[in-house]
C-alpha cells in the first residue's frame, strides 16, 4: 500500500512531463508550419481563407496537441489494464468479482459511441466558430463604419445569431461530454454493486478483504481503464478534427518564388538588365475568376519612371500584383529581374512606433532614415507628435490620418534598398503640396537611379515621366511621344512651390510608453466569481449546482460507509510582407514569440509536474500514517471501518492532485473572466435624450460649429482649436488642407465620435442633446477608409434589406458601377471577399457612395470619397452628387482641387484651425491667402 504508490509516483509524473513536452513540440511545429504557409498563399487561396479561420487554427486547433498527446498511451494501456485486472479479479475473488468488469466494458462501449457524437458536434462547432470570429473581426476592424452607419443594433443581432448557432453545437458537444462524465463518476460504484449482488446471490461470504480490495481495483479501473481512456478518446477525436482542418489549410495552393523572380519564363533579360518585361500577358485573380488583364505588353527598366493611370477597376493594381506574383498568369511571359519594394494602395500599419513601421526589421542607417523621412514629407507631422517618430500608432494606425498612414507606408518601401519600386497610388491620400513634394524629392530625385512604377490619379505628374501606360478594362496601352488630347484635357491641377524644410528632432524623444495592460497576476477578487456566477445563470442556480455536487459526493461516500457497516454485521463482522521580402524577418519574429511562450509553457509544465509529484509524495506518506496508526490505537476499530479509512485515504492520491490542478486552472481561467468584466465596465459613449426634437428634423440642413476644440487623449495636444464656422442649408462646402490638418476630425465631431468642447448645432439643435442613433442616422458619411465585409454585394450595400433592387441599380448607374456589377456572375448576389479584397479601392469607395445615396439624408459628408478614382470618374460622380443632393448640405473633404472647385464655399484647415472660409472667387482675390497658394 506504500511501496507501490511510491514507485507509481516516481514514474507517473516524469512520463506526463515528457508527454506534455512532446505535445508542446508538435504544437510549435504545426504553428510554425501554419504561419509559414500563410506567407506563401496565393490570392486564390486567400479568397477562401478568412482571418477567423486562421486565428482558430493558431489559437484552438494546435492547442489540442498539448493535451491529447499526454493521454495517447492510454489508448492501449486502458484495455490492457482492464484485461489484466479482470484476470486478477477472477483468480482472487471468483466469478462474482468478474461480473463488474462486464459493466465496465459496457460503459466503455457507450463512451465510444458518445465520443463519435462529440466528435461530430465539435467539428460543426469549429466551422461556426470560424464564422463567428470572422464576423467579430469585421465588426471590430470597422467599428468606425458601424458607428457612422448606425449599424450597432443590427450587427449586434447578427453576432448574437452567429454565437447562438455556435453555442447550439457547443452545447451538443458538452452534453455528450457530460454524459461521459456521469458514466465516469458512477461506473465504479455500479460495477461493485453488480459484483456484490452476484456474490450475495451466489451465497458468497462478504468480507472486508473482498469488498475493499475489489473497491480499490475498480477505482483503479475508474481512473485508468475508463477516465483516462475517455480523456484519451476525447483528445484524439479533437486531434483528428484539428489535423483534418490543418491539412485542408496546408493543401491550399501557394506561391513558388524563383530566386531571380522570373514568372512563366526562364528567359532572363539580355546582359542581365534589371527591370520588368511583359509579353502578351493575360492574368486572372484566381483560376475561377474572369480575366483581369488581356494581352498586356509592358516594359520598365532601371533609370526609368513609369506611370500607370486609368479608371477604378481598370487593372492598375492587377498589373502590380502580376509583378509581385500574386495572380494567376494564364498566357504570356513575365520577366522580373532585380529586387522589389512595394507600397500598397491600402497602407498596412501595424501596432508599433512610427520608426518601427518604417524600418520594418531593417537595420537603422540614421543618415538614410532621416533622408527618407524628409523626402516622404513626414517632417512636419513628426514635429506635431509629442514623441516624434517613437509615437505608437495604435492598432492598424488608428492614431494616424489617412495621409500619414500612406506616407509611412511609402517611407517603409523607399527605405528598403531595391532595384524596382512599385508604388500603388501613394499620392491620392495627401494634399497637392505634399504630393508635389513627394513626387519631386522622393520619386524623381531619391529614386532616380531605380526602376519606379507609379500608379496614380494625379495626372499633373505625367508630364515629367519616362513612360505612361493607360489601363482600360483590362488592357494596358503605352502612350508614346506626345500625350493624346484625351489625356491632356485632364491636366488641370497646378503645381505649387515646395513647403519650407523643417528639422525633426527625433533624437530628443523617448519611446512612447505602451498602454499598460493588467496581466491578471494579482489575487482574483471575490466579485469576479460573483459576476461569473451571475452570468452562468444567477447565484441561486450556481449555489444549487454546488449543492448537487456535495449531495452526489455525500451519497457516494454513504454507499461506501453502508458497505463497511454491512460487512461488520456479516463478520461479527486539455501582398506587403512578401513584396518587401521580409518573410524571414517575420518568421524570425514569430519564432521568437513562440520561444518566449514555450519558455513560459515549459516552466509551467515543469512546475506543475514537480508540484504534483510532491503532493503525491505527501499523500503516500499520509496513507502510510493512516495504515500504521491502526497498530497503535488503544481501541480496536471494526474491520469495515479500517478498510473504509484505508480506501478513502488511498483515493487522496488522485483526488488531491486533481483538486489542486483544477483549482489552479480555475484561477488562471478567471483572469479571462476578469478581463471580460473590466471590458464590460468601460464607459460607453455619452448618449443624451432627444426629447423635444422638431418633427422630421433636420428640415433644412444648417450646420454650425461654435468654439469647438478636440483632443483624442486627455494628455494629447489639441487636433482642433477653437473652430467656428456656419454652413447654410443646401450649401456645398469643400474642406481642404494638408494631411493631418484636422479635416477628418471635423466629420468625427459632427457625428460625436469623440468628446469635444464647444457646440455643434444642426438646424439650431445642439447635437449633444440627442441620442447618438438619432444624430448619426440623420447624417450620411463616406469614411476615408472604405468598409466592405464578408458576404454578398447586396448585403454590403443594403445590409438589412431596406431598399428595393431597382433603387440599388439606379444608384450603381449614377456612380458608374452598373456595368461592373452587371458583368459579375451573380450580380448583386456576388460574394465579397474578406475586407472586400476582390474589389479595387476605388470601387470600394464608390460602393460606400451608393450606401449614402440610398439613405438620402439632408446632410452628407464625403471624406476623400473619390480619392482613388480617376479624374473623369470623379467629375462624373461630382455631377451626380450635385444632382442627387441638390437640396442637401454637402461637406466634401478632398485633396484634389478639381473635386471641390464647383463648391459654393471653401473651408481651409491648417494645424487644427480654420484659416480661411468663403466663396472660392473671393478667396482667390487674396494673393497671400492659403487657398490662393493651393490653387496656384
Amino acid at each position: 500500500m506504500t511501496i507501490v504508490p511510491l514507485c507509481r509516483v516516481a514514474v507517473f509524473h516524469w512520463t506526463l512531463m515528457e508527454l506534455g513536452v512532446l505535445g508542446m513540440k508538435v504544437r510549435i511545429a504545426c504553428s510554425s508550419l501554419i504561419y509559414r504557409k500563410a506567407l506563401k498563399l496565393r490570392q486564390s487561396a486567400l479568397d477562401k481563407i478568412t482571418i477567423g479561420h486562421l486565428l482558430n487554427l493558431l489559437s484552438i486547433d494546435v492547442n489540442t496537441f498539448d493535451i491529447g498527446l499526454v493521454f495517447m498511451h492510454w489508448l492501449w494501456l486502458a484495455p490492457l489494464n482492464l484485461v489484466v485486472g479482470s484476470l486478477y479479479i477472477y483468480f482472487m475473488f471468483g466469478p462474482s468479482g468478474i461480473v463488474g468488469t462486464a459493466a465496465i466494458t459496457i460503459f466503455v462501449i457507450i463512451q465510444v459511441l458518445v465520443t463519435k457524437k462529440f466528435s461530430t458536434a465539435r467539428s460543426e462547432a469549429a466551422k461556426r466558430t470560424d464564422y463567428r470570429i470572422q464576423l467579430m473581426n469585421d465588426v471590430v476592424r470597422s467599428m468606425h463604419a458601424v458607428k457612422i452607419y448606425t449599424w450597432e443594433q443590427p450587427f449586434r443581432e447578427l453576432v448574437e445569431s452567429a454565437r447562438n448557432s455556435e453555442m447550439a453545437k457547443i452545447s451538443t458537444a458538452n452534453y455528450a461530454r457530460l454524459t461521459k462524465w456521469i458514466i465516469n463518476y458512477y461506473k465504479a460504484k455500479i460495477s461493485i454493486y453488480f459484483s456484490v449482488l452476484a456474490a450475495v446471490l451466489s451465497n458468497q461470504v462478504l468480507t472486508s478483504q473482498y469488498f475493499f480490495s475489489l473497491n480499490h481495483i475498480y477505482e483503479i479501473f475508474k481512473i485508468n481503464a475508463v477516465f483516462l481512456f475517455e480523456n484519451c478518446t476525447n483528445s484524439l477525436a479533437e486531434i483528428r478534427i484539428s489535423i483534418q482542418r490543418i491539412q485542408e489549410y496546408l493543401l491550399y495552393e501557394h506561391r513558388t518564388v524563383t530566386s531571380v523572380c522570373i514568372l512563366k519564363s526562364r528567359q532572363i533579360f539580355h546582359h542581365y538588365q534589371k527591370g520588368i518585361n511583359f509579353a502578351n500577358v493575360s492574368v486572372k485573380w484566381n483560376p475561377s475568376s474572369k480575366v483581369v488583364l488581356h494581352n498586356v505588353n509592358f516594359n520598365a527598366s532601371l533609370d526609368e519612371l513609369v506611370v500607370v493611370i486609368g479608371a477604378a477597376g481598370s487593372g492598375k493594381s492587377a498589373l502590380l500584383h502580376t509583378i509581385l506574383q500574386e495572380v494567376e498568369i494564364t498566357k504570356g511571359n513575365v520577366d522580373v529581374s532585380g529586387t522589389l519594394s512595394y507600397a500598397s494602395q491600402e497602407p498596412w500599419i501595424f501596432s508599433a512606433s512610427i520608426k518601427q513601421n518604417i524600418l520594418f526589421g531593417k537595420d537603422l542607417d540614421s543618415k538614410k532614415y532621416m533622408k527618407v523621412i524628409k523626402v516622404c514629407g513626414l517632417e512636419h507631422d513628426l514635429q506635431l507628435f509629442s514623441h516624434g517618430d517613437q509615437t505608437l500608432v495604435g492598432e492598424r494606425g488608428v492614431m494616424l490620418s489617412g495621409g500619414q498612414k500612406a506616407r509611412i507606408s511609402l517611407a517603409r518601401a523607399v527605405y528598403r534598398e531595391a532595384d524596382i519600386y512599385l508604388l500603388d497610388d501613394p499620392l491620392s491620400a495627401v494634399d497637392v503640396n505634399v504630393a508635389d513634394q513627394i513626387f519631386k524629392e522622393c520619386i524623381c530625385e531619391y529614386l532616380k537611379k531605380k526602376c519606379v512604377v507609379l500608379v496614380t490619379h494625379r495626372l499633373q505628374f505625367v508630364r515629367n515621366v519616362d513612360k505612361v501606360y493607360v489601363a482600360d478594362s483590362g488592357s494596358v496601352t503605352e502612350y508614346k511621344n506626345n500625350l493624346s488630347e484625351n489625356l491632356v484635357k485632364y491636366l488641370s491641377e497646378s503645381k505649387i512651390e515646395n513647403l519650407n524644410e523643417s528639422t525633426v528632432l527625433w533624437g530628443s524623444h523617448e519611446l512612447q510608453s505602451e498602454v499598460e495592460e493588467d496581466e491578471g497576476l494579482e489575487r482574483i477578487r471575490r466579485n469576479i466569481y460573483i459576476a461569473y456566477a451571475r452570468a452562468a445563470g444567477g447565484c441561486s442556480f450556481t449555489f444549487f449546482t454546488l449543492l448537487l455536487l456535495f449531495m452526489t459526493q455525500a451519497i457516494s461516500n454513504s454507499i461506501d460507509y453502508f458497505m463497511s457497516f454491512w460487512i461488520n454485521l456479516e463478520q461479527k463482522s486539455l501582398p506587403t510582407i512578401r513584396a518587401l521580402g521580409t518573410q524571414e524577418k517575420i518568421i524570425e519574429e514569430f519564432d521568437h514569440h513562440q520561444n518566449v511562450h514555450s519558455t513560459a509553457f515549459y516552466l509551467s509544465r515543469g512546475l506543475f509536474s514537480a508540484f504534483g509529484f510532491w503532493i503525491d509524495i505527501i499523500c503516500v506518506v499520509f496513507n502510510a500514517l493512516v495504515i500504521f496508526t491502526f497498530f497503535f490505537l488503544d481501541f480496536v476499530p471494526s474491520i469495515g471501518n479500517v478498510g473504509l479509512a484505508i480506501s478513502l485515504s488511498s483515493s487522496l492520491i488522485e483526488l488531491v492532485q486533481f483538486t489542486m490542478k483544477n483549482w489552479s486552472q480555475l484561477e488562471g481561467n478567471m483572469v479571462s473572466v476578469e478581463r471580460v468584466l473590466e471590458y464590460t465596465k468601460l464607459d460607453p459613449e455619452p448618449d443624451e435624450s432627444n426629447n423635444g426634437l422638431p418633427e422630421n428634423w433636420p428640415n433644412f440642413g444648417n450646420v454650425s460649429f461654435s468654439s469647438v476644440s478636440l483632443k483624442y487623449l486627455p494628455d494629447a495636444p489639441f487636433v482642433l482649436k477653437n473652430v467656428t464656422f456656419t454652413i447654410q442649408a443646401g450649401e456645398k462646402v469643400g474642406i481642404i488642407g494638408r494631411t493631418g490638418a484636422g479635416k477628418t476630425s471635423l466629420s468625427s465631431i459632427l457625428l460625436r465620435l469623440f468628446p469635444f468642447d464647444g457646440t455643434v448645432s444642426i438646424d439650431g439643435v445642439n447635437t449633444k442633446s440627442m441620442t447618438l442613433n438619432t444624430l448619426r442616422s440623420k447624417v450620411s458619411i463616406i469614411p476615408q477608409e472604405p468598409f466592405l465585409f464578408l458576404g454578398t454585394l447586396r448585403k454590403n450595400i443594403d445590409p438589412f434589406n431596406e431598399y428595393r433592387d431597382d433603387q440599388i441599380w439606379k444608384c450603381l448607374e449614377e456612380t458608374g458601377l452598373k456595368e461592373m456589377v452587371s458583368k459579375l456572375e451573380k450580380g448583386l448576389d456576388s460574394v465579397v471577399s474578406e475586407t472586400g479584397s476582390n474589389f479595387s479601392v476605388g470601387e470600394k469607395q464608390l460602393l460606400c457612395l451608393v450606401r449614402v445615396m440610398l439613405r438620402n439624408n439632408k446632410i452628407v459628408v464625403l471624406d476623400e470619397a473619390t480619392a482613388n478614382v480617376d479624374l473623369k470618374t470623379d467629375e462624373l460622380i461630382q455631377a451626380n452628387i450635385k444632382k442627387k443632393f441638390g437640396d442637401c448640405t454637402v461637406l466634401t473633404i478632398a485633396h484634389r482641387l478639381n473635386t471641390v472647385r464647383d463648391c459654393d464655399k471653401i473651408l481651409v484647415m491648417e494645424d487644427g484651425t480654420v484659416v480661411e472660409f468663403g466663396r472660392p472667387q473671393e478667396l482667390l482675390q487674396n494673393a497671400d491667402g492659403f487657398y490662393y497658394k493651393f490653387f496656384n
